[in-house]
C-alpha cells in the first residue's frame, strides 16, 4: 500500500536525493516534505476535478441563521470540503462566503472535491502527478538548480496531463443536443 512517505521518496528520487523513512526524520529533505505535503495535496485536490475525491451531500439550511441580504438560506459547507463541483439543481444563483453556501433553496444536494487524506484512497495517477508536484517544489530548497526545477515543471505538466486523460474517460460527458448547438449560434 502507497504512503505519504513513498509519494515523497518518489519525489526526491527525482530529483536525485537521498530518500527518506519518514516525514519526521532530522534532515532537510524530511523537514521541506512535511512542510509542503499536505498543501500540495489539497492545491492539486482544488486543481482538476479528481474521481476518487468526489463526494455527495444533502445540505439542510442553517435555523435561525439567515444572509442579511440577497439570499434566503446558508448551508455549512461539509468539513472536509475543498470545492464545490455542481448543485443539484444547478440552475440556482448562490454565493460561498466564509465556509457558507448562500442560495434561495430551503434543501441543497452537491457534489464536491474532498480532502483526501488516506493515501490508499488515491488513485495512482494522483499520487504520481503529486509526487511531481513536490518535486517541482522541492527542486530549488534542495538543490538550487533553477534548471532542474524547469525539468521538474515539465514533469509535472506531463503526469497532470495523463492523469486528466486517465479521469476524463471514467466519467459520462454531458451531451450537447444537436439543436442546443444550432441556438447557441443565434
Amino acid at each position: 500500500m502507497l504512503t505519504e512517505v513513498e509519494i515523497c521518496n518518489e519525489a526526491l528520487t527525482s530529483l536525485g536525493e537521498n530518500m527518506i523513512i519518514a516525514l519526521t526524520d532530522e534532515t532537510k529533505a524530511a523537514r521541506l516534505c512535511n512542510l509542503k505535503y499536505a498543501n500540495k495535496r489539497n492545491y492539486l485536490l482544488r486543481k482538476y476535478t479528481w474521481n476518487f475525491a468526489t463526494k455527495r451531500a444533502a445540505l439542510t439550511a442553517e435555523t435561525g441563521s439567515t444572509p442579511e441580504f440577497e439570499f434566503d438560506y446558508e448551508f455549512t459547507l461539509p468539513t472536509d470540503y475543498i470545492q464545490l463541483i455542481e448543485f443539484y439543481p444547478n440552475t440556482i444563483s448562490y454565493a460561498i462566503e466564509n465556509g457558507m453556501i448562500l442560495c434561495n433553496e430551503e434543501t441543497l444536494d452537491i457534489k464536491y472535491t474532498y480532502e483526501v487524506t488516506d493515501v490508499a484512497r488515491m488513485d495512482d495517477s494522483f499520487a504520481e502527478t503529486l509526487a511531481a508536484l513536490l518535486a517541482r517544489e522541492l527542486a530549488v530548497p534542495l538543490s538550487d538548480s533553477v534548471n532542474l526545477s524547469r525539468q521538474m515543471d515539465e514533469l509535472f505538466e506531463v503526469k497532470i496531463s495523463e492523469a486528466r486523460f486517465a479521469g476524463s474517460i471514467e466519467s459520462d460527458l454531458e451531451s450537447i443536443e444537436a439543436a442546443d448547438w444550432v441556438k447557441s449560434r443565434y
